[in-house]
């Protein structure tokens, strides 16, 4: 048996550990990636389909297994985390809550005198539009 032979014995391994006698990896994995949860479910005499609800929930264990597996490797190369972290941070940390507290403003020609403070909290105007939840009479 030559190393590629070797190399893919042993994926083959690790996938049907991964997996589940009932619902395979790959099987496993498709449900995750969908957005569902595996089910593993036995056919009757007369045809109809009914939940297995134990090797449902071993094959959902399995899942929770394979995500955090996959969470595992994902993060364990440094350089790896670096693309991801940064992809993340250019695609999808680009928008910053806005600040309706005027500490930008200028006011060319206020009286010295006058010192402005924040507005008192329950006033209302330490709130963005649309933030306190009135309704109409």
């Amino acid at each position: 048996m030559g190393a590629r032979d070797r190399a893919a014995h042993s994926r083959g391994h690790e996938l049907r550990r991964l997996g589940h006698p009932r619902a395979s990896a790959l099987s496993i994995v498709l449900d995750l990636l969908n957005g569902r949860l595996p089910k593993v479910t036995d056919e009757l005499d007369d045809g109809r389909r009914v939940v297995n609800h134990q090797e449902t929930l071993a094959a959902q264990e399995k899942g929770e297994a394979l995500k955090r597996r996959f969470v595992e490797w994902l993060w364990s190369d440094a350089d790896r985390a670096e693309r991801l972290a940064r992809f993340y941070n250019d695609y999808f940390n680009a928008v910053r809550p806005r600040a309706y507290d005027g500490s930008h403003l200028t006011l060319p020609g206020l009286n010295p005198a006058f010192a402005l403070r924040p507005p008192p909290e329950g006033s209302g105007l330490a709130h963005p539009p649309g933030a306190r939840g009135r309704s109409l009479p």
